[in-house]
């Protein structure tokens, strides 16, 4: 297995005082790519840049700060363009010409009279859920040399900062179950047309395999929007494409939560160019999005 060049030994596990979050892991890098397939990583160098695609993008959380700093985490910046607004798919273009030369990141976000001139790190806290023993998902280059901490257990101690955790992963209670079972009989009952399933063993079924995906710090996972075949099939029926691709910019958001301007699950987006960063988020893939890179809805 792939390993840091240097980890010291903890005698126990550190709390975290202020802005980072610590969490484990017992590897950097997937190794099982599914049930049966394993992954060989020791040919892996450490100074590859390419070997991210193979790294691990989550661990489980074993202490958050008791405190944030005001630190400045965001400035505002002002493009010209309405933060936000619904719009229609002639304005893509038009926004995109827009948009297309700015320079994004961590420094800067949308002009809108919802945030202030600057945005500190404490300000995140109604933005925030996290609690020990949540699987935590993060970026890509959070498990590098410089955010280990040591190891501990046989399992390696990282941090990563409380506004880059993307989104937790945590067992429902049975009042949350209770509350999800309603959809998940109705899809069970879709999938399963020649049963009915009684409620009782559907919220049995959520508390031992169902698992809530609670996002953070303003990000937000969008299930991309794919072309249809009838859009490249002619009217005598010759298809003129082997596959189908995701249509730039656009998507449907699966997870979102206090959002600032009342997006919800379900909702039609377009995004910034340069925000559709592809992730593995408990087996299925999103575009990982900041709420800020969301440019517009689309009218239902």
């Amino acid at each position: 297995m792939a390993s840091l060049k240097q980890v010291f030994p903890l005698e126990k596990y550190p709390q975290a005082l202020y802005d980072w979050v610590f969490f484990t892991t017992d590897s950097l890098y997937n190794e099982k790519l599914s049930q049966h397939i394993y992954y060989n990583t020791a040919w892996l160098d450490e100074e590859e840049s390419a070997r991210h695609v193979h790294k691990k993008i989550w661990g489980e959380i074993i202490s958050i700060p008791i405190s944030l700093s005001k630190e400045v985490i965001g400035k505002k910046l002002d493009t010209g363009v309405p933060a936000r607004e619904n719009i229609t798919p002639e304005k893509i273009r038009e926004m995109v010409e827009v948009y297309k030369d700015k320079t994004w990141g961590r420094d800067s976000y949308y002009c809108t009279p919802y945030y202030p001139e600057e945005i500190t790190l404490d300000s995140l806290t109604e933005k925030m859920d996290m609690q020990v023993g949540d699987r935590i998902y993060f970026d890509y280059n959070t498990l590098e040399e410089e955010n280990n901490l040591g190891y501990y257990n046989g399992k390696m101690v990282f941090k990563v900062r409380y506004d880059d955790v993307i989104c937790v992963v945590r067992k429902p209670t049975r009042k949350q179950a209770e509350e999800m079972a309603p959809e998940y009989k109705q899809h069970l009952e879709n999938k399963y047309k020649d049963r009915i399933i009684p409620i009782g063993e559907i919220i049995d079924f959520i508390l031992n395999e169902g698992n809530r995906i609670i996002m953070q710090a303003g990000w937000t996972l969008i299930r991309p929007e794919m072309e249809k075949w009838e859009e490249f099939t002619t009217q005598s029926g010759i298809i003129t494409k082997c596959k189908l691709d995701p249509k730039p910019l656009r998507g449907f958001i699966s997870y979102i939560d206090h959002s600032d301007f009342g997006l919800k699950k379900g909702d039609r987006i377009v995004f910034h160019p340069d925000a559709n960063w592809l992730n593995i988020i408990e087996g299925i893939e999103y575009y990982v999005i900041k709420e800020k890179d969301i440019l517009g809805i689309f009218d239902n």
